[in-house]
């Protein structure tokens, strides 16, 4: 009787000790999921494994280990309870630290794609404009790395880049620009949505279903590559402003 006792008073706190480690993996995730790693930026930068990693540890080492010595009556279990709790929270701290620092914090069209820079790959070097360092944290800010306009420093750049080890202008908030100020050369550099659509599938189908959430037509965007942390996807730029208005989840290199 009292060891049957003890499985239901076990499987009861389990449930509950189950139900609070799922909430605080849920708020993590909501802000991971929405807010850093908005739309296919979760796909393209192979976050899903590392949330699935962190879910899985989160929901069986910590509500497992906490039951497996749960015992009413036991001295100091509370407090033992208590250290467990801390212990996950921490975890859960420690890895939204790390996937806030692997965000994809800026999209910097360069050369002829746009490239995800992460937080902690922006190089040291001071902004050329200040006010494209502050961001909203939804998502990447869209910026435009450009080379020198002199012949002679923008040799002197690249053969930094090439040769010595600098980093690439993708990466030097001293070479970024507003996005704006190039968005035609973007445009001039786009090719034809309908490239994707001949592609077949999936890539008719999800340009087709962009399109109709859209409610635009095909003559009206031209798409780049768009580089992730873990693969390529393309981003859709509407002709007539520049504007950058998707991405999709198809491979651009085709």
């Amino acid at each position: 009787m009292n060891r049957l006792l003890l499985s239901e008073r076990r499987l009861d706190f389990l449930l509950r000790r189950l139900t609070a480690s799922v909430l605080l993996l849920a708020l993590l995730l909501a802000v991971v999921r929405f807010a850093w790693y908005p739309g296919v930026h979760f796909q393209l930068n192979g976050t899903w494994k590392f949330v699935a990693i962190l879910a899985g540890v989160t929901l069986t080492l910590g509500p497992g280990v906490t039951t497996l010595i749960y015992r009413r009556e036991k001295k100091g279990m509370k407090f033992d309870i208590a250290v467990i709790l801390v212990v996950e929270i921490l975890a859960l701290a420690i890895a939204g630290a790390t996937l806030q620092e692997r965000r994809p914090a800026y999209l910097v069209f360069a050369v002829d794609r746009f490239e995800t820079v992460t937080a902690r790959d922006v190089a040291n070097y001071p902004f050329r404009y200040p006010e494209l360092a502050a961001r909203d944290g939804i998502g990447p800010s869209i910026v435009l790395a450009r080379f020198p306009d002199d012949a002679a420093e923008r040799a002197a750049l690249k053969y930094a880049i090439f040769f010595e080890g600098a980093p690439d202008i993708s990466l030097r908030p001293d070479h970024w620009y507003p996005y704006q100020s190039g968005a035609n050369r973007v445009v001039a550099l786009g090719r034809e949505l309908g490239v994707l659509r001949a592609a077949g599938e999936p890539w008719s189908t999800a340009v087709d279903r962009w399109l109709s959430s859209a409610d635009g037509r095909e003559q009206d965007y031209v798409f780049l590559p768009a580089t992730g942390t873990a693969r390529d996807g393309s981003i859709i730029v509407e002709r007539a402003t520049g504007r950058t208005v998707g991405m999709l989840d198809l491979d651009p290199w085709i």
